[in-house]
């Protein structure tokens, strides 16, 4: 499997249309499956503006199927404006719950 976290900073004027945003995000790969397993979103609690997007895939392939979507992009297009930083980092899923 292939985990995906991703930090992302809003812009502060923008940070309700982020948030809207990441969530119409997840519901939509979520929907779409295509080796999307987890699409999960978190929102910092002391700090609105900073979220956090944890996803998990079948594999690395899906994970660029995944960023290849119409539906992704057009997040892109509309969330980059909104966003002040973005971190992301890949690993490859060793170990679930325990179990190599």
């Amino acid at each position: 499997m292939y985990v995906v976290v991703e930090f992302v900073e809003s812009v502060e004027e923008h940070r309700a249309s982020l948030r809207q945003s990441l969530i119409m995000l997840s519901r939509a790969m979520l929907e779409k499956k295509l080796g999307c397993l987890f699409f999960d979103v978190g929102q910092d609690e002391l700090d609105g503006g900073s979220f956090l997007i944890y996803q998990v895939y079948s594999s690395k392939a899906a994970y660029v199927a995944h960023v290849e979507l119409p539906d992704y992009a057009e997040h892109r297009r509309a969330a980059d404006p909104w966003t002040a930083t973005r971190r992301h980092l890949s690993y490859e899923l060793i170990s679930r719950a325990g179990v190599a």
